[in-house]
C-alpha cells in the first residue's frame, strides 16, 4: 500500500529489513529511514536508498526520529526484541506498521496508538496476489533491476561441510555477516 511520496521506517537492517528499504525506494517512498545497530548494516542500508540512518539506541517515542512522519514503519527484527511497540511509535495517525520479524516470545503492546490515532497494524507472510501480477512476477523484475545491490547483501558463502561455521557466521551479527549462503559446489 506504499504511495508515491511517502516516508518508509524500517526496524532492522537484516536481509530481510535491507531489502524492505530496497522496496520502498523501488516504489518511490520520498524518505527511508532505518533503525540498524552495526555499521556494516548502516552502510548497506545508504547504499540499497535510505535516505536516513539511526542507530537502533536513537530511536525512542520522543527522539528526533519520531517527529519525521512515518507513514509506513516495517518491523524486521523479531526475537525478543519489544520492536513492534517501538513500530506504533513511530508511526503517524492513519499511518501502518507492517510487522515482518518473527517473534519467539509473546509480543505485548499498548494498543492507544491503534484506537485513538487509527494505526494499522498488519502482517505479511510468503506471498500474495493483489492484481494482474503475482508477487513472483513483481520480485523476478525487481531483482534484475537491481541484481549488484541485492548481490552485494551475500557477505558470506560456505560449502556444506561447513555449514556449522556458516550458522555461527549468521547468528554472530559483529562479523559483518548480513545473508550467508551455504552451497552444495
Amino acid at each position: 500500500g506504499l504511495a508515491q511520496g511517502q516516508h518508509v521506517f524500517v526496524i532492522g537492517a537484516g536481509a530481510i529489513g535491507l531489502l524492505a528499504v530496497l522496496l520502498a525506494r523501488n516504489a518511490g517512498a520520498s524518505r527511508i529511514g532505518v533503525a540498524a545497530r552495526y555499521p556494516h548494516q548502516r552502510a548497506a542500508a545508504l547504499t540499497l536508498g535510505a535516505t536516513d540512518v539511526f542507530d537502533s539506541d536513537e530511536v525512542t517515542p520522543r527522539s528526533p526520529v519520531a517527529r519525521i512522519g512515518w507513514d509506513i514503519v516495517v518491523e524486521s527484527v523479531g526475537g525478543t526484541a519489544p520492536t513492534v511497540q517501538q513500530s506504533l511509535d513511530l508511526a503517524v495517525a492513519g499511518g501502518t506498521v507492517l510487522v515482518l520479524g518473527v517473534h519467539q516470545v509473546p509480543v505485548t503492546i499498548a494498543t492507544v496508538r491503534i484506537w485513538r490515532d487509527e494505526v494499522n497494524l498488519i502482517g505479511s507472510f510468503g506471498y500474495s496476489r493483489t492484481g494482474a501480477r503475482a508477487d513472483y512476477e513483481d520480485a523476478i523484475e525487481i531483482v534484475s533491476r537491481y541484481r549488484d545491490e541485492i548481490a552485494a547483501l551475500v557477505t558470506n558463502v560456505y560449502p556444506l561441510d561447513r555449514v556449522s561455521d556458516a550458522f555461527a557466521t549468521a547468528l554472530d551479527k559483529r562479523s559483518g555477516a548480513i545473508k550467508v549462503v551455504v552451497t552444495t559446489d
